[in-house]
C-alpha cells in the first residue's frame, strides 16, 4: 500500500510538472543577523524606583507617550510642563475642523467643537431637527429650515449658553408648585361638589 501512494504521488507530480521546493541552508536567522535587523537600545530599570529619580525628558517623553503626567515629572513645574506640551502636541483646530461655524477648542492631544445653534455632531455637521429627539431641546423647538433647529423656553424659564437647555428664573419653580397644588385641590372640591349634588 505504501509503495502504491508513493509510485502515485511521483506519477502525479511529473504528469503535471510539479518541481520539487527548493532546499534551503536554514529558516531562522542567527542571532547575531536579527539583532543586526532589530537595533534599538532598550533601557532596564535602574534598581530604584523611577519616579524618585529625576524625569529625563528622552525617557518620559520619547521612549513613553508622552502625556501630561509623563512631562510633569520632567520639568517638575506646572507652567514649563503646560509650555511645551502645547508647544510639542501643536494646534489641533490648525485645520478648521468644526463646520457650520462651529468654534474650536484646542486641548492636549484633542480638541472639541462647540457648535452653533442649531447643529451637533462632533465636527458640527448634523443639522438638528425638531421631528428628531424634539431637536435635543428641553422645552420648544423651532425649525429652521436648512440651519437647522432653534430651542426656546417655557414662560418663567430661561435658554441657557448651550441653547438647548432651560433653567427656572427666580422662585418660579416654587411658584408653579404652589400654583399646581392649589389648581389641584380646586379640582378636587369640584368633584367632591359635584358629586355631593348629583350622586
Amino acid at each position: 500500500y505504501l509503495c502504491l501512494s508513493i509510485y502515485l504521488s511521483n506519477l502525479l507530480d511529473n504528469m503535471f510538472f510539479i518541481a520539487p521546493a527548493p532546499v534551503t541552508e536554514t529558516v531562522f536567522l542567527t542571532t547575531q543577523s536579527a539583532h543586526d535587523v532589530l537595533q534599538r537600545h532598550k533601557r532596564h530599570n535602574t534598581g530604584l524606583l523611577e519616579e524618585v529619580l529625576e524625569g529625563n525628558l528622552e525617557r518620559e517623553c520619547i521612549e513613553e507617550k508622552c502625556d501630561l503626567e509623563e512631562a510633569r515629572e520632567t520639568f517638575e513645574n506646572d507652567e514649563k510642563t503646560v509650555h511645551f506640551c502645547v508647544v510639542s502636541d501643536g494646534n489641533q483646530c490648525a485645520s478648521s475642523p468644526c463646520a457650520n461655524q462651529g468654534t474650536c477648542k484646542d486641548f492636549i492631544g484633542y480638541y472639541t467643537c462647540l457648535c452653533g445653534t442649531g447643529f451637533t455632531g462632533r465636527h458640527c455637521e448634523i443639522a438638528r431637527r425638531c421631528d428628531v429627539n424634539n431637536g435635543q431641546c428641553m422645552h420648544f423647538c423651532e425649525s429652521m429650515g436648512t440651519f437647522g433647529a432653534k430651542c426656546s423656553c417655557a414662560l418663567g424659564y430661561t435658554l441657557q449658553e448651550n441653547g438647548m437647555d432651560c433653567e427656572p428664573e427666580g422662585n418660579t419653580l416654587y411658584m408653579l408648585s404652589i400654583t399646581s397644588t392649589i389648581f389641584y385641590l380646586y379640582i378636587i372640591c369640584y368633584f367632591h361638589i359635584l358629586s355631593y349634588f348629583y350622586f
